[in-house]
């Protein structure tokens, strides 16, 4: 018997695979040529700012569809809070926060600049929330909503980012702390 017919293509022998060559990342400049790589600290610290900003994605995306969101979604209109913009000097929502991660174009036609880390992701909810406190009555329908969206909030980033979440300082009184 030959060995086309043992092959279970019957075709031969198959190719051998060539083995991938491994990317190293290193900002020595080393001319031993077994010289242990390791990937150097800026990469390495983007690497895992990307994996923890996609995480963010899936919180903020779980924080959209929270049954009580609805108030942080999408801008203040005029017509909703007529003096909304004289208290409110920075308006911010969880859709523009959303855009902003995803370095899609806003509603108005403007491309934000993209989230570098983590951080600032986070700042930029603290002022949703620090917004609602402020323009809110403690009590009010929007406020309670505030305080439990803020708790759900908290508790995903304490579940998929337990590493920032004393990186977030709740914004509403009677939020949970981090």
């Amino acid at each position: 018997d030959s060995d086309d017919e043992n092959h279970p293509t019957g075709m031969g022998s198959p190719v051998p695979r060539r083995r991938r060559r491994r990317l190293s990342f290193d900002d020595t400049d080393s001319d031993e040529p077994h010289a242990k790589r390791h990937m150097s600290p800026t990469v390495s610290r983007r690497i895992r700012d990307g994996r923890a900003l996609k995480e963010m994605k899936k919180i903020l995306r779980a924080v959209l569809n929270h049954e009580k969101s609805a108030d942080f979604c999408e801008p203040v209109t005029a017509e909703e809070a007529h003096d909304y913009e004289e208290i409110v000097p920075h308006q911010i929502d969880f859709t523009k926060i959303l855009n902003k991660l995803n370095c899609g174009m806003s509603k108005d036609g403007s491309m934000p600049d993209p989230y570098l880390d983590v951080q600032g992701v986070l700042e930029d909810i603290e002022q949703v929330f620090a917004n609602c406190m402020e323009y809110n009555k403690v009590g009010s329908e929007v406020y309670d909503n505030g305080k439990e969206v803020e708790n759900f909030l908290v508790e995903q980033l304490r579940w998929h980012l337990p590493s920032f979440e004393d990186c977030y300082k709740p914004q509403i009184a009677g939020s949970q702390e981090t």
